[in-house]
Order: structure tokens, then sequence, then C-alpha cells
């Protein structure tokens, strides 16, 4: 349910047609190019990046 309002938000209101939403934990999200897990990331990176 969550995947699809997402998709058609981003299909509706942002134009992006060819789009793939998933979601992932943090302890198993890969960031910079797959290498790095977002978890073990200073807790900085995330203020700073938003």
């Amino acid at each position: 349910m969550v995947v699809n309002n997402v998709r058609s938000v981003l299909t509706q209101q942002l134009n992006i047609d060819d789009v793939i939403v998933e979601f992932s934990r943090p302890e198993n999200l890969r960031v910079l190019n797959n290498e790095v897990l977002l978890y073990d990331l200073p807790p900085r990176w995330g203020n700073i990046a938003c």
C-alpha cells in the first residue's frame, strides 16, 4: 500500500514514470556505490544531507 502511494506521487506529481520503489531497514541499506551501510555512517551525515 505505501509503495503504491509513493509510486503514485512520483508519477502524478513529479512526472517520473520509470521508477522502482522498495524499502529497506537501515542496517541493510547500502549507500555510496553499495559499499557502505547506512547504519555505519555517523549520525551527523543524516543531519547534513537534509
